[in-house]
C-alpha cells in the first residue's frame, strides 16, 4: 500500500490493519525522509517535548531487521536511560521475533535467535569521553543518539559519525537523532541542524523558490527551509519548516549528485495527540513552568532554541550588548584615544586561539576588534598582532594572558615569549604592558563573576561590536556543569568556551582594578603616529571621524604635514 503522502485517510486504513502507524505531521514526514531517501545522511528530530522522538528512532530502526548484514547502535548519555529504551524496544519488537540481552543492550532478530547470522541492534553509553573511543572502527549502517545535546563538541560528534558506514547498498548508513534545546553540546547542534547560517550575523543570499520553500546560502552551506503542509485527523491545516541542509565543507571532494545532506524536522507536544489525549497531566507540567522557569517553559514546550534550560548568561540580549560602532553609543575620537585599552586572550594551537581588543570607557567595557583560529604558532599570532598594532594609530595600554602561556612547551620559549617577542619590536609609546593572570584556583568564578557584572551593570553595561560574531555565538551558549552547579561547564565545545575565556580574562582583570590604577600617565600618550588606519578596522568602521582625528593632531602639534 502506498503511504505517502501519508493523510489522514491513509492513517485510518493502517489503523484498521492493527499494524503500528506513525503520527500525522512531522513524526511521519521524519520517518519517511530518513526511512526512503539515501542523500540524507543525518537527521535530527524534535527540539522540544512530547511529540514522539523515541517513538520515531525505534519505528526507524526496525525497517531493517529483515537484512542479515543489519548492524545499528543505540546511543544514550548513561546505562540507565539505555535500560529505559530496551525495555521500550522490547515491547514495540516483540512481533518480530526479538532475542534481547541485557547489559549492554544487545537485540537479535530472526535467524539471530538461533544464534545464526541476522540483523543485530546493539546499546552503548557515552558517560565519558572514553566511550566515543570504543567505537572506531566498528561498522553500523545505522548509529542512533538520544539527546544529542548532550555530546560536548561536534569533534566528539564526528568521531562516533565515522563508524557509521556500509558496504551494502541498500543499507545507506544514517545517523538518527533526536534532542532538545539546552545541554552541553546545544551550541554546536544548534549551528549544525537549527541555524546553520547566522541570519543576523552571516552574510548570506535569500532565494524563495516558487513552491515557498526559502534556500539561504553562503560560503560554507546551502539550507533549504522547507515547507510541511499536513492535516490533523480532525481536519485542520497544519503547516511544519523543517530544514534541509547541504554542507559544502563536508562535501568539497564529493562528485555532483553523490552529496550527503542532513535534516531537521522540528515538533512539539501539539503534534502528538496520543499524549495530550491521555495524558493532559503532562501538557499542564509542561505549562505550569511558564509560571517557574520561562527559558526551560520555552525550550521543552516550544522548542526554542534562542533560550534554555542551563543557560549562564540569560542576562545577554544582542539589542542591548550588541552594537555595529562607537557612532552607536556617542564615542568621541578624543574620548577612544585617551581610554585605557586592553588586549585579552585564549591560546591553543589544536583549539582555536580568541583574542579580543577592550576599550574602558566610563567604566563600562566596549569590544571592538577579534582574532580568531587555530593550527596557527604563538609566533604567528605575535607577527599578526605586531602588523594590527604597527599599521595602527591605537595606543594599547595592557596585554592579558593566562598563565598557562608561560608554559615553555617546546622546551625553549612559551607562547607568550613568542608572542611578546613580537611585541616588543614596535615603538616604545605602543608596547602594551604585560599582565598574567590565573587560569585555576578559582579564576573561572571570578571571571565569570565579573561577565555577569558587567553584562548588567547600570546604567551603562557592557557593549561588543558585531564583528566580534564568535563572542557574540558563544555568550547566549554557555551552559552550567550539572556537577558543579555554579560553574560553566568546561566540557562544552572549544568554539564557544575558548572565545569567552579569551574576553573574560580581560573583564576580570578590569573588574579588579581601580580606575587610578589604569590610567596610564606618560607623555609618550602625546607623541602618537599619525595615521588613520587600524589595520583591517578603520576609524570608519569604529564608527569615529578620521577628519576629527587629523584636527586634533593639528590643534596639539601643528600641522601634520610639516613634520
Amino acid at each position: 500500500m502506498e503511504i505517502w503522502p501519508y493523510t489522514p485517510a491513509v492513517k485510518k486504513k493502517l489503523d484498521k490493519m492493527g499494524i503500528w502507524r506513525p503520527l500525522l505531521g512531522p513524526q511521519a514526514l521524519y520517518i519517511h525522509l530518513m526511512g526512503s531517501n539515501p542523500r540524507f545522511r543525518e537527521g535530527l528530530f524534535g527540539g522540544a517535548r512530547g511529540p514522539g522522538k523515541t517513538e520515531a528512532s525505534i519505528a526507524l530502526g526496525a525497517d531493517r531487521i529483515e537484512n542479515d548484514h543489519y548492524r545499528g547502535l543505540v546511543l544514550r548519555r548513561n546505562a540507565r536511560d539505555l535500560a529505559d529504551y530496551e525495555a521500550r524496544c522490547e515491547e514495540a519488537y516483540q512481533c518480530f521475533d526479538v532475542q534481547v540481552r541485557r547489559n549492554p543492550m544487545v537485540l537479535r532478530f530472526g535467524k539471530n535467535s538461533q544464534n545464526t547470522k541476522g540483523a543485530v541492534i546493539q546499546g552503548g553509553h557515552l558517560h565519558d569521553l572514553g566511550s566515543y573511543i570504543q567505537y572506531q572502527g566498528q561498522q553500523f549502517s545505522r548509529i542512533f543518539i538520544e539527546e544529542l545535546t548532550q555530546i560536548p563538541s561536534e569533534l566528539l560528534y564526528k568521531q562516533i559519525m565515522s563508524s557509521c558506514r556500509s558496504i551494502y547498498p541498500e543499507l545507506f548508513p544514517q545517523m538518527i537523532l533526536t534532542a532538545n534545546p539546552g545541554g552541553v553540546g546545544m551550541g554546536w547542534v544548534k549551528k549544525r541542524f537549527v541555524e546553520p547560517i547566522d541570519l543576523r550575523d552571516d552574510e548570506y543570499s535569500k532565494t524563495v523558490l516558487d513552491n515557498g520553500d526559502i534556500l539561504y546560502e553562503n560560503d560554507r552551506c546551502k539550507w533549504w527551509q522547507r515547507r510541511y503542509e499536513w492535516e490533523t485527523e480532525e481536519g485542520e491545516n497544519r503547516l511544519t519548516i523543517w530544514n534541509e541542509i547541504l554542507d559544502k565543507t563536508e562535501n568539497a571532494m564529493a562528485a555532483k549528485g553523490q552529496e550527503v545532506y542532513r535534516i531537521f524536522v522540528p515538533a512539539t507536544v501539539d503534534d502528538n495527540p496520543i499524549l495530550t489525549k491521555n495524558d493532559p497531566a503532562y501538557v499542564n507540567m509542561l505549562e505550569g513552568l511558564k509560571a517557574t522557569d520561562t527559558a526551560l517553559y520555552e525550550a521543552w514546550r516550544h522548542g526554542d532554541w534562542s533560550v534554555f534550560a542551563g543557560q549562564v548568561f540569560t542576562e545577554f540580549d544582542r539589542e542591548k550588548h550588541v552594537i555595529n560602532n562607537f557612532a552607536d553609543i556617542g564615542t568621541t575620537t578624543e574620548e577612544f584615544e585617551d581610554a585605557v585599552k586592553i588586549i585579552s586572550m585564549d591560546w591553543g594551537y589544536s583549539d582555536n586561539t580568541a583574542i579580543y581588543f577592550t576599550a574602558l570607557l566610563d567604566g563600562r567595557p566596549v569590544t571592538y576588534h577579534e582574532m580568531h583560529g587555530n593550527k596557527k604558532l604563538a609566533s604567528a599570532w605575535g607577527e599578526e598582532l605586531y602588523n594590527y598594532l604597527n599599521d595602527s594609530d591605537q595606543r594599547i595600554d595592557y596585554f592579558i594572558y593566562p598563565d598557562d602561556m608561560e608554559d615553555k612547551k617546546n622546551g625553549f620559549s612559551s607562547p607568550i615569549d613568542d608572542i611578546q617577542e613580537w611585541l616588543d619590536k614596535l615603538p616604545m609609546e605602543k608596547i602594551p604592558i604585560m599582565k598574567k593572570m590565573s587560569r585555576e584556583g578559582g579564576s573561572r568564578m571570578i571571571r565569570q563573576q565579573a561577565t555577569h557584572k558587567y553584562l548588567m551593570k547600570k546604567p551603562e553595561c557592557a557593549k561588543i561590536f558585531k564583528r566580534c560574531t564568535n563572542l557574540i555565538r558563544a555568550l547566549p551558549n554557555l551552559v552550567y556543569d550539572e556537577e558543579r552547579k555554579e560553574e560553566i561547564d568546561t566540557k562544552t565545545d572549544h568554539e564557544l568556551t575558548n572565545p569567552y575565556d579569551g574576553w573574560s580574562y580581560g573583564l576580570r582583570w578590569l573588574a579588579e582594578r581601580k580606575e587610578g590604577e589604569l590610567l596610564r600617565k606618560s607623555e609618550l600618550l602625546h607623541n602618537k603616529p599619525i595615521g588613520v588606519v587600524s589595520g583591517r578596522t578603520t576609524y570608519n568602521d569604529m564608527g569615529i571621524d578620521p577628519a576629527d582625528i587629523l584636527r586634533k593632531q593639528k590643534r596639539d602639534h601643528g600641522d601634520w604635514r610639516t613634520r
